[in-house]
């Protein structure tokens, strides 16, 4: 029997790590998935129940629930560590429909034990939108899963060009960015900007003036530079950081940086943009 979640008695066992209950049940109720497509051994491994885990394996190891993913990502995803050396030799291999691996979770989710122990033979793999376990890593701001990746998958580019560096300035994680920038420093996505303009656009000073001396006065593929995406949001900390290296700099149809900022009414970057006024 179930309950309206479609949970059978062994699942309910193994959620709340009944290791007695779940012996005693596993031989009839082993196998199945509830209406969520949750099995016994996804639940014992999201709750870090290794005992519940370890008995479960034979019998369910392998299995994928309705979004795809194994035990090992459930367990990855937590940051299991003791549930994830368990599940990794025989899941490890499996990825979900989108092609995110269990590392990529873990990575994610700033689980640096979980990371260190899947990378082996895991490292440089890509989701079905082109990203890596370092990118996830970068763009949820952690930095020591980052400093665990970034020597094996730094360099690499999304289906959009985004770097792991550029994942890292655009949500303002100045640690993951400084960690990154000596190998990634440079790189431009596919409409030509820089982690800078990212960052500028973003509106993250931290990670302006991390890269301003790297980055700076570049223009993307338009001819925007870093000042003008910060002067268009009205960023006027990065507008003060930007100014003194790309004032007076104009885009592809020949408009500067404080035009942009009145175009979209931030006054206080248009005045703290004077030395692009016309000449009285």
């Amino acid at each position: 029997m179930t309950d309206k979640l479609g949970m059978t008695a062994l699942m309910h066992a193994a959620t709340h790590g009944e290791e007695d209950a779940v012996s005693v049940l596993l031989s009839a109720e082993s196998g199945s998935a509830d209406k969520r497509g949750i099995t016994a051994l996804m639940y014992a491994a999201t709750q870090g129940h290794r005992d519940c885990t370890a008995l479960l394996l034979d019998a369910e190891a392998g299995m994928i629930g309705l979004t795809s993913r194994t035990a090992l990502h459930a367990a990855a995803a937590a940051g299991h560590a003791d549930c994830v050396l368990l599940l990794a030799a025989c899941e490890g291999e499996l990825s979900s429909a989108a092609g995110i691996t269990p590392l990529m979770v873990a990575a994610e989710n700033g689980h640096d034990l979980c990371v260190s122990l899947l990378m082996p033979g895991h490292t440089g793999k890509r989701s079905e939108h082109g990203q890596t376990a370092l990118m996830l890593a970068a763009g949820d701001g952690h930095p020591d899963c980052v400093s665990l990746l970034a020597p094996i998958e730094a360099g690499a580019a999304d289906g959009d060009g985004t770097t792991a560096l550029m994942h890292a300035t655009r949500n303002g994680h100045t640690r993951c960015a400084a960690i990154l920038s000596k190998a990634e420093a440079g790189m431009t996505d596919c409409d030509g900007w820089t982690a800078l303009m990212h960052a500028a656009h973003a509106g993250f000073p931290h990670c302006v003036d991390l890269l301003l001396q790297a980055e700076g006065m570049r223009a993307d593929a338009d001819g925007w530079t870093a000042l003008m995406h910060a002067a268009a949001h009205g960023h006027e900390e990065c507008v003060a950081l930007l100014a003194p290296l790309e004032a007076g700099r104009v885009d592809a149809w020949g408009a500067t940086a404080r035009m942009h900022a009145a175009e979209h009414g931030h006054v206080a970057c248009a005045e703290m943009l004077q030395i692009e006024a016309p000449p009285p």
